[in-house]
């Protein structure tokens, strides 16, 4: 969860970061993009799609002009969305999870 400031420093620190989406992007999702023991499949989809989330924000501004980006990425969940992607998207080789399945015999036909 982002902790924010108190006072004049929270708006001034909200400025910065509305005016540098980089830098806001890496702010909100610092936890996630960030430390060892994380799981890099995650956290390079997560890089990767940057410029996409300013995009989205881009197109959410021409609905609601008062959107500030920081607020924008606040909603998003990209844990949520990397969970749903299918296996081989998220990195994730089947074959070595599970061991292959070979079927011997017919349906219909006993052992």
């Amino acid at each position: 969860m982002v902790m924010m400031n108190s006072g004049w420093l929270d708006g001034l620190q909200n400025e910065y970061l509305n005016s540098n989406p980089n830098a806001a992007f890496s702010y909100i999702f610092g936890d996630l993009l960030g430390g060892s023991g994380g799981n890099q499949n995650f956290t390079n989809w997560l890089r990767g799609r940057q410029n996409e989330f300013f995009q989205d924000y881009e197109g959410a501004v021409a609905r609601d002009p008062n959107l500030r980006y920081v607020d924008f990425l606040k909603n998003k969940s990209p844990v949520q969305d990397f969970l749903k992607l299918a296996p081989s998207q998220r990195g994730i080789s089947m074959g070595r999870v599970q061991p292959q399945v070979n079927f011997r015999y017919g349906v219909g036909f006993s052992s």
